[in-house]
């Protein structure tokens, strides 16, 4: 997020593998809740406040981004959190 911060055209984020954040040693892996709920619900505010470890407090602008969370059909149950009135639109392809 804070690399985002820092670019300045109005890239596309695909978040992939959303359901699947590892979860394991805290000396290894950040809590998957934390880093689902950063990744998936801070786009729903205008201005999204963080706070980098060794760069201090940025924020980014959700409207400088297009964000895409690809999820396979089945799979949003996997989710630690609920999606119910974040504005979301899921499309699936079939091939």
């Amino acid at each position: 997020m804070y690399t985002l911060s820092q670019r300045k055209d109005k890239p596309i984020v695909i978040i992939e593998n959303i359901v699947d954040i590892p979860d394991g040693d805290r000396n290894i892996y950040d809590d998957p809740v934390l880093v689902e709920n950063i990744l998936l619900h801070s786009w729903k505010n205008d201005t999204i406040h963080l706070t980098h470890p060794q760069n201090g407090q940025f924020q980014l602008n959700k409207w400088d981004y297009t964000v895409i969370f690809p999820v396979k059909p089945g799979e949003l149950q996997k989710l630690h959190h609920s999606i119910k009135g974040e504005g979301f639109a899921w499309i699936s392809f079939v091939q």
